[in-house]
């Protein structure tokens, strides 16, 4: 889960959100820190809201924040709620699987 002191504290992915998850409500840095706290696996393509980690507004998935215009991340998928600012060669498309 987010601490207070850090929020957007996640080994996994460097981005400027969170997710809010419709599971269990609560709100985590990514699916990874997710699954690996919960009893249950979260279905990403289920989150609908994240919380933007400059100005803390909940709103849809979407690349920049609609209060204050950040980016969330340089990569960002929104078939899987994948952000990251991390170049790691990733790309999703249909014929993929990854998402």
């Amino acid at each position: 889960m987010i601490s207070e002191d850090n929020q957007n504290s996640c080994k996994h992915y460097e981005k400027k959100c969170s997710l809010l998850t419709p599971c269990c409500s609560k709100q985590y840095s990514c699916r990874i820190c997710h699954d690996e706290a919960e009893d249950h696996i979260l279905n990403r393509s289920t989150v609908e809201q994240i919380i933007c980690s400059q100005c803390h507004v909940q709103q849809e998935v979407k690349k920049n924040c609609s209060n204050c215009g950040i980016l969330f991340g340089k990569y960002f998928c929104l078939k899987c709620r994948l952000f990251d600012d991390n170049d790691k060669k990733q790309f999703h498309c249909d014929g993929c699987g990854i998402c």
